[in-house]
């Protein structure tokens, strides 16, 4: 016991003592920045890949943003053709009416009997008209009108 308080009061045990806190403050400071540094240098490598990635999507974006613009233009053209469409049926289907309307007014039956070389030449030339409107129809244009009508 003598031995152990004469340990205590002695100058090279807390000398020695105090060399060993300082070694191990030293080595703990050490420590600390060795970690700040790594994690410094693994930010600022994370910092390069969310800028890369960040790139990435902003290309990304403005390529589904340039691809909604040619979408939305070609959408209004597929309108602008559809009712161009749209209109040459009501001409067609006005035209189908007005015939439909003659000939019910008409016995072309009797007509035919009578004079048929002016029936044969109508029937064949409204035939024309029809084949002509509906190559031009199923040809995707919208150009199409029928010949002006023969007066009677």
């Amino acid at each position: 016991m003598f031995a152990v308080v004469g340990l205590l009061t002695n100058k090279v045990f807390w000398y020695c003592l105090a060399g060993v806190g300082l070694v191990t403050t030293i080595s703990l400071a050490y420590l600390h920045y060795t970690t700040l540094v790594n994690d410094l240098a693994l930010a600022k490598e994370n910092q390069v890949k969310f800028e890369l990635a960040l790139k990435v999507q902003q290309e990304a974006l403005d390529t589904s943003l340039e691809t909604i613009d040619d979408w939305d233009k070609a959408f209004k053209e597929l309108q602008r053709v559809s009712e161009q469409a749209a209109q040459v049926a009501q001409v067609a289907s006005d035209r189908t009416s007005a015939l439909q309307k003659l000939f019910a007014e008409h016995d072309l039956a009797a007509l035919a009997r009578g004079k048929p070389g002016l029936i044969t030449t109508r029937i064949n030339n409204g035939t024309a008209d029809a084949y002509s409107l509906l190559e031009c129809i199923t040809a995707g244009r919208t150009d199409c009108t029928p010949r002006p009508e023969d007066s009677p």
